[in-house]
């Protein structure tokens, strides 16, 4: 048997004990609300951080625009790990970092040796098309005059650091194909007093600002991709070692950058009615001695798959999958309760479901020219009166 089928038959078995231990539902009346997460094959796993907001974004589009892919507020503290408020919930761990109160609000500490912060190396803080950075810091007094980094994102092909200067001037560099490039702020700052700085490195002129006083420069281009992991409050020396660490206080942490995803036109979401696999013809009431009517069910699903992955695996470039054929294949097998498409704003696509009380089986396109290139299934049981989320993994679909 097909591995592939054996582990929907093992899936659905699942399903059939869950709810074989459960009353008779009633037939459905009225709708429920259910809230759609989507996961793409090629996205990283989720945030489990209770503390924030679920996310019901759902994708991204190959538009280029820009987009805050970095919050680190630490408004409060506790343990050796701070969460991104952003929607793309990146993780900050700390190595000898500590949680500290300045003025009543909430920051980290960088000591003076071997302490940073490390953030995951996720590709949308690459800023390839362009990069922005706000923090604000708080510099303690020094040993030796030497460079004091906040921010660093660099590898061999390049990056991007912001840091402090031995004379206490603020500098912005820019690694491109071997070549640096510095935009050094005229501002001195001092010690024992918060600044706010803003850099930016885009196709306008790039520039640097303290408390509000800018400088600017006409440094421009695109930056390397690189899988080095961003560092806050030291500098990344490619050998394994991270060095020139702030020591002084660091919070706001925001980076904004210029991104690209994969293009889709729209989200198609159809929610069909799922009841018919757990009322009383479902395989929870089928015995032993009853074994022909569990085979028919098997064969059932089977044969759903099958005619299922007939026009998303088995088409031809003459003749792609199409959202039409997807329906007819449902219609074939089930009751299709509503198609809509998911609104793509400011870049992603998002929305609420209006499924039924009991079982809802919700598939889920993502298509560019009228052809699907993602596709995903999943169950979901609605409740009367009670918001739904749902996830939903998507795989591509090569045509």
């Amino acid at each position: 048997m097909n591995k592939k089928y054996v582990l929907l038959f093992f899936f659905f078995f699942l399903i059939t004990l869950y709810f074989g231990c459960m009353k008779k539902p009633n037939a459905p009346s009225g709708f429920v609300n259910i809230d759609l997460e989507l996961d793409f094959h090629n996205e990283p796993p989720k945030s489990q951080n209770l503390n924030i907001e679920p996310n019901q974004s759902l994708l991204k589009t190959n538009r280029i625009f820009e987009d805050q892919v970095l919050l680190l507020p630490f408004e409060k503290g506790f343990g050796d790990t701070a969460y991104d408020k952003s929607i793309y919930q990146n993780i900050a761990e700390f190595l000898n970092v500590v949680w500290a109160v300045m003025d009543r609000n909430w920051a980290i500490s960088i000591s003076e040796n071997n302490s940073y912060a490390r953030v995951n190396s996720t590709p949308v803080l690459n800023g390839t098309h362009g990069v922005k950075i706000s923090v604000r810091i708080f510099m303690f007094e020094t040993t030796t005059r030497r460079e004091r980094i906040i921010i660093d994102k660099h590898g061999t092909a390049g990056g991007y650091t912001l840091g402090v200067a031995q004379d206490g001037r603020p500098f912005f560099r820019i690694r491109q194909n071997l070549k640096t490039t510095e935009l050094v702020s005229d501002s001195i700052l001092t010690l024992n007093k918060w600044y706010k700085i803003n850099a930016v490195f885009s196709a306008k002129p790039s520039y640097l600002s303290i408390n509000e006083k800018t400088d600017t420069t006409g440094v421009a281009g695109l930056l390397p991709l690189t899988n080095a992991p961003l560092i806050i409050g030291a500098e990344n020396d490619l050998a394994g070692l991270f060095i020139k660490n702030f020591n002084g206080l660091i919070d706001d942490v925001t980076l904004r950058t210029t991104v690209e995803y994969e293009d889709f036109d729209f989200i198609r979401v159809a929610i069909i009615d799922g009841n018919q696999l757990i009322h009383k013809d479902s395989l929870r009431n089928i015995s032993i001695e009853n074994i022909s009517e569990f085979f028919y069910r098997f064969d059932f699903w089977r044969n759903y798959t099958n005619e299922l992955d007939s026009v998303l695996y088995r088409h031809t470039e003459e003749k792609p999958p199409v959202w039409a054929d997807m329906r007819h294949v449902w219609d074939n097998y089930f009751k299709v309760l509503g198609e809509q498409n998911l609104i793509i704003k400011g870049g992603y696509a998002e929305g609420t479901l209006n499924g039924i009380q009991g079982l809802n089986l919700i598939t889920v396109g993502a298509l560019r020219n009228g052809i699907i290139l993602y596709y995903g299934e999943g169950f979901v049981l609605g409740v009367k009166d009670k918001s739904t989320q749902a996830h939903i993994n998507l795989y591509q679909i090569g045509y």
